[in-house]
């Protein structure tokens, strides 16, 4: 093929994929602006309704435009919570597939990724020739704490499906993402030290349907202390029942370095727990089959 035509296919292709980049963004600030359009429209509509109300002077009245309105109320939000968290994982996963990695971490709720230590380079490196064909929203729930909106999908994988959570933030506005599903944290402090190990517990934290816990543990020995690298490695304990974790705060390049606590050295965890329940003990099984439990269940 001659050179010249080559160039020709070339640019349009480019041209091409540009305009449906620009097209798909439009359509999402456009969603965005309808749905907060739409939320200050039915403030208005609620007001006339019960300034009607008020006119007529019937408590019977007032009664059934109240249910009216609570209904419609009701409708008109679910409609608008379902398209926002349609749009805001849409987007994403867009901008996750044509590898505009920049975009897609501005996105992210800041104290989010502060919080989880999500910087832009590791997002960058669990994220780069990440590609997400096919997906299912499974699950849609606006929490009571105003303004969080939690959302689980489904990713189609060769084998089945791969779960992800993620939730929406909406302060001032303007809505942003976190990867984790996070409706709630709370401040703690938890201090406990044994077998040559100083733990601190700082937070605590609603993730999808589990908790977490933020903690820090310190060797105070001269050796290297090793968790063992297995599902109840680190455990949660509620009744007796014990419960399995992931870590979601791993920053190292290696996962494994994350189960090494070298002699003096600290190090920070944020730890999902299997549970949707607030943990009573955290657990710790060292390689030499030692068990560390710090008891928390008084916060």
């Amino acid at each position: 093929m001659p050179r010249r035509k080559k160039a020709i296919i070339l640019l349009l292709s480019i041209v091409y994929f540009s305009l449906v980049g620009l097209l798909f963004t439009l359509g999402f600030e456009k969603d965005i602006k309808n749905i907060n359009e739409s939320k200050a429209k039915e403030t208005k509509i609620e007001d006339k309704y019960f300034e009607k109300a008020e006119k007529l002077g019937i408590e019977e009245d007032k009664s059934i435009l109240n249910a009216i309105t609570r209904s419609m109320k009701k409708i008109n939000n679910q409609d608008r919570v379902f398209k926002l968290a349609s749009n805001m994982v849409s987007e994403f996963n867009y901008l996750i597939n044509t590898q505009q990695l920049e975009k897609a971490y501005k996105m992210l709720d800041s104290e989010y990724t502060e919080e989880f230590g999500l910087t832009y380079e590791v997002f960058e490196a669990k994220n780069k020739g990440e590609k997400i064909d096919k997906y299912v929203i499974s699950y849609i729930e606006e929490m009571k704490t105003e303004g969080i909106i939690l959302i689980e999908y489904l990713v189609v994988a060769e084998n089945g499906f791969i779960r992800k959570d993620m939730s929406v933030i909406e302060k001032n506005g303007e809505y942003t993402l976190t990867l984790n599903g996070l409706s709630e944290k709370t401040r703690m402090k938890v201090d406990y030290e044994e077998k040559g190990i100083k733990t601190s517990v700082t937070r605590r934290y609603k993730v999808g349907d589990s908790v977490a816990y933020k903690f820090t543990l310190e060797n105070t020995t001269d050796k290297d202390i090793k968790i063992r690298n297995y599902p109840n490695g680190f455990f949660g304990v509620v009744q007796n029942q014990k419960y399995s974790h992931t870590i979601l705060s791993s920053i190292t390049p290696n996962f494994s370095e994350d189960y090494i606590i070298k002699a003096g050295e600290s190090k920070q965890y944020i730890v999902k727990f299997n549970t949707v329940y607030y943990l009573e003990k955290i657990g710790i099984e060292l390689e030499n089959k030692d068990i560390i439990v710090i008891p928390i269940y008084n916060m």
